[in-house]
């Protein structure tokens, strides 16, 4: 006999998935500047005379003449110009957290969601700002794992198998939106903090995906 193409379709009847899903909420945060970021962000914007004469003393100068890129990092951490703002922050007596209105929020928020038993994945469109966010989970002794471009696969799903384990230390998952927003299952979270959203929306939306799915 002929052999003919057969088309294999899953079909889902209304009532037996969507609703076994819990309602996803969106919530946004907004939030004042930091003394810092206001400083960064005056800087940013700064094309004079003086600034082009710093610019020959300073490198890091240089990359803060994209204007939206270095807004972008004013809105994150004002240590994403350099580790030498770190060094101006100690001596306004200001460490990571105090130095980041949005840190600090971030901070606030773990504090209400992880005693609660909340699981976090967290997401960040750069893996210098994951840098940042890793040394103030050390500082608070918070469990986590974290998935960027540079995670080889088997780590990968080590550290994905881990998160999801029944009884987990690990609180938060830390991914870098591209790097995480395929591919990748954390059904045992529950919350998902965008720490700052990608230029493509979808890519946020997938990643939020992770999350809220079967």
């Amino acid at each position: 006999g002929q052999t003919r193409p057969v088309t294999v379709v899953r079909l889902v009847t209304h009532g037996t998935v969507e609703e076994r899903i819990v309602q996803r909420a969106r919530d946004k945060i907004y939030l004042m500047q930091r003394t810092m970021e206001a400083r960064g962000e005056g800087a940013s914007g700064d094309t004079s005379e003086e600034g082009a004469r710093h610019a020959e003393a300073n490198r890091d100068w240089v990359q803060m003449q994209s204007l939206l890129i270095s807004l972008r990092k004013c809105c994150n951490h004002p240590q994403l110009f350099g580790a030498w703002m770190g060094e101006v922050s100690q001596k306004l007596g200001e460490g990571v957290m105090e130095s980041s209105g949005k840190l600090a929020t971030l901070g606030a928020l773990l504090d209400v969601l992880l005693p609660q038993g909340r699981r976090v994945v967290l997401f960040s469109g750069w893996t210098s700002m994951l840098d940042i966010i890793e040394v103030f989970l050390d500082e608070r002794k918070i469990q986590y794992a974290r998935l960027d471009g540079s995670t080889n696969r088997v780590q990968r799903q080590i550290d994905i198998k881990q998160f999801n384990a029944k009884g987990s230390r690990l609180q938060v998952f830390m991914c870098s939106t591209r790097a995480g927003g395929l591919g990748i299952t954390l059904t045992s979270a529950d919350t998902v903090v965008l720490y700052d959203s990608d230029f493509n929306p979808q890519a946020d939306l997938q990643a939020m995906d992770r999350v809220h799915r079967i």
